[in-house]
């Protein structure tokens, strides 16, 4: 059983790895025309926890060096900065020392104050790019989804009225909603104090069920300018690129069944203050359509022999199908034959360039198999550079087994569910990779 201080690593490696799987997924997604406006929220609130969790650990510079992260992706969520190659790279590499600084007793400061001075520095120029906050009513943006007639006519009038028009971004837990809830959240009453409600997204039969974090998103409009509007509500505010939305050919939402739409007082809604009908009007049902993420070309440094100890059928069959196209694979059904396999391929003269091990297998598992492994090295005198990398597998409940893989000197680790993500990235950190 793990003791305080393991479990809350163990925390801190949860959060890691979820940061990281983020990271991986919107690097994907940046040269695509996605949706990226979840994504982006979804790892600025995990930034945010692991920020906190890293604190009350007494990690205090990896804490600094995750809050750098945290301040560049909330400027993204709000509009102030566009999401750059650069942003993700120095994030994953942020995450990467905080993932090998939780495993030593003290941090080594100066490689994550490096870090955090050049994410600090992406930080400073975004918002010489943008001017500052005041620039912010400048980056319009389109709407990810389509408005029915009705609304579109609500909008247009608005619009002559001389109003502006927000898109409200709103973090929420569609687990624990019911439908009544998510008609009637508080955000709807502060809609009410500063304009008029014209419509959510998505509707609540189309939730998102299995996420623990969606975002909801409300189109608004009001007479308050950006600024002033940003003293009544506390979520994500931009602008609306109102025009690019109105011109958008009337079919892209013939398909989109009407919805009863709030109406507000104009003559109130001019002096700032709007008072509607009840916000449980049901949000209007809509279809987005996103690009497949683009895939990277990978290749290996060279054709490598690879060993994959997995007694699991499908994630060995997965793997195998990851790593085939990089070298030749041979399978273990368990650690004494992932054991055997190498000491054969010692004897042969040859050894493996990488070696995929399970943690919890049968008869013998990946720790004890990982522990034989380094021994025979250590008898034959291999040299670093002819010794296999070894990359564990396992479940996050086994965390207590990945730091002992550690101290037996595996060099990297990968959480289940597996996936090509997970494994390319490390490989390219092991540098087996290339691009």
């Amino acid at each position: 059983m793990m003791d305080d201080q393991e479990s809350q690593l163990s925390d801190i490696i949860d959060l890691i790895e979820r940061l990281e799987q983020l990271l991986l997924n919107f690097e994907e997604m940046l040269d695509t025309q996605s949706d990226k406006t979840e994504s982006v929220h979804q790892i600025f609130r995990i930034a945010h926890n692991l920020k906190s969790t890293l604190g009350l650990a007494q990690r205090d510079a990896s804490s600094q060096l995750i809050h750098a992260v945290e301040s560049n992706f909330d400027l993204v969520r709000n509009g102030l900065a566009e999401p750059t190659q650069l942003l993700v790279h120095k994030s994953l590499m942020a995450v990467d020392a905080m993932r090998f600084n939780v495993f030593l007793p003290t941090e080594h400061h100066a490689e994550l104050v490096v870090l955090q001075r050049e994410l600090e520095q992406i930080h400073e120029e975004a918002q010489q790019r943008r001017g500052g906050r005041s620039a912010k009513g400048k980056n319009f943006i389109d709407l990810q989804f389509p408005l029915s007639e009705r609304q579109r006519g609500l909008l247009a009038g608005m619009v002559r009225e001389k109003f502006n028009v927000y898109q409200i971004e709103k973090i929420i837990n569609p687990q624990h909603l019911s439908q009544d809830s998510y008609e009637t959240l508080p955000i709807y009453d502060d809609i009410r104090d500063v304009g008029i409600h014209i419509a959510t997204y998505p509707e609540y039969k189309n939730l998102p069920r299995t996420e623990a974090e969606s975002v909801m998103r409300l189109v608004i409009a009001t007479t308050f300018e950006l600024d002033e509007l940003e003293m009544h509500i506390f979520d994500p505010v931009k602008p609306v690129d109102v025009e690019k939305v109105l011109s958008k050919a009337s079919s892209a939402s013939s398909s989109s069944p009407e919805a009863p739409v709030v109406q507000g007082n104009a003559s109130q809604a001019s002096a700032g203050r709007v008072s509607g009908s009840s916000s449980a009007n049901a949000p209007v049902q809509t279809a987005s359509v996103q690009a497949a993420p683009a895939q990277k070309e990978v290749r290996s440094i060279k054709k490598m022999n690879i060993l994959i100890a997995e007694d699991d059928f499908v994630s060995r069959t997965v793997i195998h199908e990851i790593l085939s196209p990089f070298g030749v694979c041979d399978l273990a059904a368990d650690g004494r034959e992932a054991l055997l396999a190498y000491e054969q391929t010692l004897n042969d003269g040859g050894g493996y360039d990488l070696i995929c091990l399970d943690i919890m297998m049968p008869m013998m598992d990946g720790t004890q198999a990982l522990k034989g492994i380094r021994e025979m090295e250590d008898k034959k005198h291999l040299p670093i550079q002819q010794r296999s990398k070894i990359v564990m597998t396992t479940a996050l409940d086994s965390m207590d087994q990945i730091f002992k893989a550690f101290r037996l000197q595996c060099d990297a680790y990968i959480t289940k569910p597996i996936s090509r993500a997970k494994v390319l990235n490390q490989l390219r950190k092991l540098h087996l990779l290339e691009e």
